[in-house]
């Protein structure tokens, strides 16, 4: 049976590729992910994803496609330069697609799990001291639900600012 592409609706897919983000010293050796720094701000569709976010963690991700009604927010260089965040308005709704799982990982918002955390050479670049995970899920959800107000993150390490 074929994979079912659940995106299908909206236009936008992912790619079978693997790509990174620049590779980064001391920040990709400790956080495990290298930086993705390549917001694409000048959209006001989807400018604000970026706000308060200067890096986050990318690493062996998928680029996605956009179709041309869609809304690039972050890129990584090439060639050829790769789509990593893609935002699509559909009817009264918003789909918003990343590239990579690294996100969601533990070791990217305080560092439990990841083995640097004990190497004296990445004080200061672990991925809590250098990612906004924090604030770029608050700016995914907002954008996804920009009428919701029901919501809070709480991270001492991170503060999040309300957009």
């Amino acid at each position: 049976m074929p994979p079912i592409n659940c995106l299908q609706f909206s236009g936008i897919s992912y790619n079978s590729d693997g790509i990174n983000a620049p590779y980064s010293w001391p920040v990709s050796g400790c956080a495990g992910s290298n930086p993705l720094s390549d917001w694409i701000k000048t959209d006001p569709v989807i400018a604000n994803l970026s706000n308060n976010v200067t890096w986050i963690g990318l690493a062996n991700g998928r680029s996605i496609n956009s179709p041309a009604d869609g809304h690039v927010a972050a890129t990584v260089p090439g060639p050829p330069i790769a789509n990593v965040l893609v935002g699509k308005l559909v009817g009264k709704g918003h789909v918003l697609v990343y590239s990579d799982e690294w996100i969601t990982y533990t070791t990217q918002w305080n560092g439990v799990g990841n083995p640097e955390t004990t190497d004296p050479a990445c004080v200061g670049f672990l991925p809590q001291d250098v990612y906004q995970t924090a604030q770029f899920w608050y700016n995914m959800i907002k954008w996804s639900q920009p009428s919701a107000t029901c919501f809070t993150i709480v991270d001492e390490q991170q503060p999040v600012v309300v957009w």
